[in-house]
């Protein structure tokens, strides 16, 4: 099992992340972040960094965290031919 945790401290403006596993390196391979936009942290049956990294990049076209995982969902499933359920 893998476990990750995000959090932004509002009154220092910090973002931190740690993530654990029983996998070596995984805070190498499922949390992104950039310090204008925010973090994510991609795991699961298809983790990537891609996903992180397009997730990071639709919030910094604006959208809130949910939608721009939504969306870098849906593009990587399109990529392989998946249908997404919304």
């Amino acid at each position: 099992m893998t476990f990750s945790l995000l959090t932004f401290d509002k009154k220092r403006k910090i973002f931190a992340a740690g993530s654990a596993t029983g996998n070596l390196c995984v805070g190498g391979w499922v949390i992104r972040g950039d310090i204008r936009f925010g973090m994510s942290a991609s795991q699961g049956a298809l983790p990537s960094v891609i996903w992180g990294e397009d997730t990071i990049r639709y919030m910094a076209e604006g959208n809130n965290a949910q939608k721009a995982i939504d969306k870098a969902i849906k593009m990587i499933l399109k990529k392989i031919n998946v249908k997404f359920r919304n």
